[in-house]
């Protein structure tokens, strides 16, 4: 608040006092305003020189560059007098200028940074020497001095561009490499496909031209046996029983080889129903029994009565227990068979033990693979096809259990297996 004048002083003296105290608060608000304004522009001097990027201020009409900084100079291969009042265009390539210097092409450009705000861009610039070199600028709309100027702040991507390419380069690379590996997987897939169509009509055609015969075989060699044709001799009967055991043995291999195939080929289905367990395993003793009579071996069975019904497939955990009876009768020369089946944990846990020749710590891990045999060469003593117990693993595989075994040499061999116990009724 301005004070009262002292008492005595005209009119015209106070209005004159007062003309003097407001121009001198104008000349110092004009003052610090000046400072301001120096203050700003020191600010924006430092900032502009000390940007790590080249700043360009042109003229929007005339292109003509009215400022920059030393790092937009040293980018550009110029000295700062020979950019300042040349026009911007001297950085760039003929097709660039031409683009520029379209009629009404500055107006719009003036209007979009005004109306849009701040843009920015890529483009070539040409340094001194007539060297090409990818820019990135961004560019705003100043007003300076009471006229608008365009701030471009620069920056060489030159290191980016070649990274893209490479990267580019590099996905070219790798989709074609896919490309050619896709090509390889397709051919891969219809020859595996091919391959599984004949293996198929392989099965199809063994299955019938090579078990018929030999069924036919085993039937007339019987026919004979049994006296139905005339009476043998000792020598006859020898001779056909030997040509009956070979087939029996043939058809055995056959039917191994096809249910392993099939099993592989992903073509052998299980058919889940109730299964006897009991039952079962009687049925499977009872088809051993003559086998077991002939070395004098004793067949058992201890079943827990808790073990009555479960959801299977009759069949096959029938050939599980015909294949490891089968297994346990040609390597027991003394003792017996036990058939152990309790209900554990939510499994039917089944094994059976034997009095055999027993397996060594060493051929415990391989005994699962096909065509395994705990002897081989002319010399070993039991005849087989080395596939019974790798059926026995891919047949439970299927029907959701698993199989183990403990063994020792000389002191008999315990195959145990396990079947998800479900029960179906009791």
């Amino acid at each position: 608040m301005t004070p009262e004048p002292p008492p005595g002083i005209t009119d015209t003296g106070k209005w004159r006092i007062r003309t003097v105290e407001e121009l001198e608060a104008a000349r110092s608000g004009k003052a610090r305003a000046e400072e301001a304004l120096q203050e700003s522009e020191a600010r924006f001097r430092a900032l502009f020189e000390n940007s790590p990027d080249g700043i360009f201020l042109t003229d929007p009409e005339t292109l003509e560059i009215l400022d920059c900084n030393a790092v937009a100079c040293a980018m550009n291969g110029y000295s700062r007098e020979e950019l300042l009042g040349r026009s911007i265009n001297l950085l760039h390539p003929d097709e660039i200028r031409t683009r520029m210097e379209e009629p009404g092409g500055r107006t719009r450009f003036v209007a979009q940074l005004r109306n849009e705000g701040p843009v920015t861009v890529e483009s070539v610039h040409r340094r001194r020497d007539g060297t090409l070199f990818p820019m990135e600028t961004s560019m705003c709309l100043l007003e300076v001095g009471g006229r608008p100027v365009v701030m471009g702040i620069d920056r060489d991507i030159t290191q980016r561009k070649k990274a893209e390419e490479e990267l580019a380069r590099y996905r070219a690379g790798l989709e074609g490499l896919v490309e050619t590996r896709t090509a390889e997987l397709a051919v891969a897939r219809d020859r595996a496909e091919a391959a599984d169509r004949l293996k198929s009509a392989f099965l199809a055609t063994m299955s019938h031209e090579l078990r018929t015969p030999l069924n036919s075989i085993i039937g007339f060699t019987g026919v004979l046996l049994k006296g139905f044709v005339g009476p043998l001799n000792d020598e006859q009967t020898k001779q056909l029983g030997m040509v009956k055991a070979s087939a029996h043995h043939l058809l055995a291999l056959i039917n191994d080889v096809l249910d392993l195939s099939k099993i592989e080929a992903g073509q052998l289905r299980v058919a889940l129903a109730p299964v006897d367990v009991r039952a079962t395993i009687d049925q499977a003793l009872r088809a051993l029994q003559p086998q077991a009579d002939r070395k004098r071996l004793s067949l058992a069975a201890e079943v827990s009565p808790d073990s009555t019904t479960i959801l299977s497939d009759h069949r096959r955990v029938e050939q599980i227990l015909l294949n490891l009876l089968g297994n346990a009768v040609k390597f027991t020369d003394e003792g017996g068979i036990t058939v152990r089946c309790e209900p554990r944990d939510g499994w039917l846990v089944t094994s059976v033990t034997d009095t055999g020749i027993g397996i060594r710590a060493d051929e415990l891990a391989t005994l699962f693979q096909p065509f395994r045999q705990l002897e081989s060469g002319i010399s070993r003593r039991y005849e087989g096809t080395g596939l019974g117990l790798s059926i026995c693993k891919r047949l439970l595989d299927l029907l959701g259990g698993d199989i183990g075994v403990e063994s020792a040499p000389g002191k008999g061999s315990t195959f145990t297996f396990r079947l998800p116990a479900g029960r179906t009724g009791d």
